[in-house]
Protein backbone atom coordinates (compact mmCIF):
# COMPACT_ATOMS: atom_id res chain seq x y z
CA UNK A 1 0.00 0.00 0.00
CA UNK A 2 3.03 2.36 1.25
CA UNK A 3 4.87 1.91 -2.09
CA UNK A 4 1.36 2.21 -4.19
CA UNK A 5 1.40 5.56 -2.51
CA UNK A 6 5.10 6.85 -3.05
CA UNK A 7 4.45 5.82 -6.66
CA UNK A 8 1.73 7.69 -7.01
CA UNK A 9 3.12 10.95 -5.46
CA UNK A 10 6.40 10.75 -7.04
CA UNK A 11 4.98 10.84 -10.71
CA UNK A 12 2.20 13.39 -9.85
CA UNK A 13 5.56 15.35 -8.31
CA UNK A 14 6.79 14.66 -11.56
CA UNK A 15 4.33 15.66 -13.76
CA UNK A 16 3.96 18.76 -11.41
CA UNK A 17 7.87 19.82 -12.11
CA UNK A 18 7.59 19.28 -15.76
CA UNK A 19 4.52 21.71 -16.08
CA UNK A 20 5.82 24.08 -13.96
CA UNK A 21 9.02 24.08 -15.72
CA UNK A 22 8.30 23.94 -19.42
CA UNK A 23 5.65 27.09 -19.07
CA UNK A 24 7.88 29.06 -16.88
CA UNK A 25 10.72 30.29 -19.08
CA UNK A 26 10.81 31.04 -22.86
CA UNK A 27 13.92 31.82 -24.40
CA UNK A 28 14.22 34.78 -27.07
CA UNK A 29 15.62 33.52 -30.40
CA UNK A 30 16.04 37.67 -31.12
CA UNK A 31 19.42 38.90 -29.29
CA UNK A 32 18.09 39.12 -25.65
CA UNK A 33 15.43 41.60 -26.78
CA UNK A 34 13.15 41.46 -23.54
CA UNK A 35 9.22 40.71 -24.89
CA UNK A 36 7.06 42.27 -22.02
CA UNK A 37 4.47 39.31 -20.97
CA UNK A 38 1.08 39.88 -21.17
CA UNK A 39 -0.24 41.35 -17.66
CA UNK A 40 3.41 42.27 -16.47
CA UNK A 41 3.96 46.37 -17.17
CA UNK A 42 7.60 46.71 -15.95
CA UNK A 43 10.55 44.82 -18.23
CA UNK A 44 13.62 43.86 -16.65
CA UNK A 45 16.62 45.25 -18.38
CA UNK A 46 19.49 43.62 -17.96
CA UNK A 47 23.45 44.42 -20.20
CA UNK A 48 21.95 42.26 -23.26
CA UNK A 49 18.69 44.12 -23.77
CA UNK A 50 18.96 47.63 -22.25
CA UNK A 51 20.49 49.71 -25.17
CA UNK A 52 17.67 48.15 -27.76
CA UNK A 53 14.86 49.47 -25.16
CA UNK A 54 15.88 52.34 -24.66
CA UNK A 55 16.36 53.16 -28.02
CA UNK A 56 12.69 51.84 -29.03
CA UNK A 57 11.19 53.96 -26.64
CA UNK A 58 10.69 57.57 -26.63
CA UNK A 59 10.34 57.52 -22.72
CA UNK A 60 11.88 54.99 -19.85
CA UNK A 61 11.57 55.19 -16.50
CA UNK A 62 13.99 53.25 -14.61
CA UNK A 63 13.70 51.61 -11.44
CA UNK A 64 17.12 50.76 -10.29
CA UNK A 65 16.78 48.50 -7.45
CA UNK A 66 18.10 45.98 -5.19
CA UNK A 67 16.74 42.86 -3.96
CA UNK A 68 17.83 43.13 -0.27
CA UNK A 69 17.12 46.84 0.17
CA UNK A 70 13.52 47.26 2.14
CA UNK A 71 12.78 50.10 0.32
CA UNK A 72 13.18 48.56 -3.22
CA UNK A 73 10.71 45.75 -1.88
CA UNK A 74 8.45 48.28 -1.06
CA UNK A 75 8.57 50.69 -3.84
CA UNK A 76 8.07 47.27 -6.50
CA UNK A 77 4.32 47.05 -6.39
CA UNK A 78 3.42 50.74 -6.26
CA UNK A 79 6.05 51.05 -9.63
CA UNK A 80 4.27 48.10 -11.09
CA UNK A 81 0.97 49.55 -10.34
CA UNK A 82 1.95 52.92 -11.76
CA UNK A 83 3.14 51.19 -15.12
CA UNK A 84 0.21 49.48 -15.80
CA UNK A 85 -2.21 52.72 -15.00
CA UNK A 86 0.27 54.71 -17.57
CA UNK A 87 0.62 52.44 -20.01
CA UNK A 88 -3.45 52.13 -19.95
CA UNK A 89 -3.96 55.58 -20.42
CA UNK A 90 -1.04 55.84 -23.24
CA UNK A 91 -2.32 56.19 -26.81
CA UNK A 92 0.65 56.10 -28.35
CA UNK A 93 2.62 52.34 -28.65
CA UNK A 94 7.05 52.56 -28.16
CA UNK A 95 6.02 55.85 -26.21
CA UNK A 96 6.59 54.87 -22.73
CA UNK A 97 8.24 51.47 -20.92
CA UNK A 98 8.62 50.98 -17.15
CA UNK A 99 11.72 49.32 -16.83
CA UNK A 100 13.68 47.75 -13.75
CA UNK A 101 17.71 46.63 -13.28
CA UNK A 102 19.12 44.75 -10.49
CA UNK A 103 21.98 47.04 -9.57
CA UNK A 104 23.67 43.74 -8.12
CA UNK A 105 23.60 41.55 -11.14
CA UNK A 106 23.72 44.72 -13.40
CA UNK A 107 26.59 46.83 -11.77
CA UNK A 108 27.56 48.08 -15.50
CA UNK A 109 24.60 49.75 -15.65
CA UNK A 110 24.16 51.00 -12.08
CA UNK A 111 27.94 52.53 -12.51
CA UNK A 112 27.08 53.75 -15.92
CA UNK A 113 24.00 55.96 -14.00
CA UNK A 114 25.85 56.55 -11.01
CA UNK A 115 23.38 54.54 -8.76
CA UNK A 116 24.55 54.46 -5.80
CA UNK A 117 21.02 54.12 -3.40
CA UNK A 118 18.13 52.12 -3.61
CA UNK A 119 15.87 52.50 -5.02
CA UNK A 120 16.73 54.87 -7.49
CA UNK A 121 14.23 56.09 -10.39
CA UNK A 122 15.58 58.01 -13.39
CA UNK A 123 13.90 58.56 -17.03
CA UNK A 124 15.58 58.44 -19.98
CA UNK A 125 14.25 60.33 -23.00
CA UNK A 126 15.13 59.82 -26.34
CA UNK A 127 18.17 58.22 -24.97
CA UNK A 128 19.34 60.49 -22.99
CA UNK A 129 18.52 61.58 -18.78
CA UNK A 130 16.34 63.92 -18.60
CA UNK A 131 16.72 64.68 -14.98
CA UNK A 132 19.50 63.30 -12.24
CA UNK A 133 16.39 61.30 -10.75
CA UNK A 134 13.03 61.41 -9.49
CA UNK A 135 12.66 62.77 -5.98
CA UNK A 136 8.56 62.75 -5.81
CA UNK A 137 6.49 60.86 -3.65
CA UNK A 138 6.59 57.16 -3.70
CA UNK A 139 2.68 56.27 -4.52
CA UNK A 140 1.03 55.34 -7.76
CA UNK A 141 -0.83 58.24 -8.73
CA UNK A 142 2.25 60.97 -8.07
CA UNK A 143 4.43 58.42 -10.09
CA UNK A 144 1.82 57.78 -12.74
CA UNK A 145 1.16 61.96 -13.36
CA UNK A 146 5.14 62.75 -13.07
CA UNK A 147 5.30 60.33 -16.14
CA UNK A 148 2.65 61.27 -17.93
CA UNK A 149 3.25 64.73 -17.76
CA UNK A 150 6.65 64.25 -18.76
CA UNK A 151 4.96 61.90 -22.20
CA UNK A 152 2.71 64.60 -22.89
CA UNK A 153 5.34 67.69 -22.87
CA UNK A 154 7.88 68.93 -25.98
CA UNK A 155 9.67 66.30 -27.06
Amino acid sequence: MCRKVVRILSKSISILLFLLLSSSTQVSSDGGVAKVPPGDAVVPLSSSNFDTHIGQYELVFLNFYADWCRFSQMLEPVFKEAATKVLSECKEPNKVLFGKVDCDQETSIAAKYHITKYPTLKVVRNGQVVKREYRGQRSVDALKDYVLGIAEGPS
